[in-house]
């Protein structure tokens, strides 16, 4: 996801991660800096689920502002250190 992420963006935009736990899960963060519409629309696209299929995970978009997007991956297979 983040190569994908990546190949998302262009000179100038930015691509943030910010990790955490939600419940038992496992939450990351992939905030995108200045990208577009139609990149978000990319990675949705069917090149993605098979991935996240595999780690039994949910992909949604989060907080959208001017500025930022967010696509939040829950993954609960991952075990969250207490």
């Amino acid at each position: 996801m983040y190569i994908q992420c990546l190949d998302q963006l262009d000179i100038g935009q930015n691509l943030i991660i910010i990790t955490g736990q939600n419940e038992k899960n496992v939450e990351i963060t992939f905030r995108l800096v200045g990208a577009s519409q139609e990149s978000l629309e990319n990675l949705s696209d069917n090149h993605l689920l098979p991935a996240i299929d595999k780690l039994e995970g949910t992909l949604k978009i989060g907080e959208i502002t001017e500025d930022h997007t967010d696509l939040m991956l829950t993954i609960p297979s991952l075990q969250v250190a207490e």
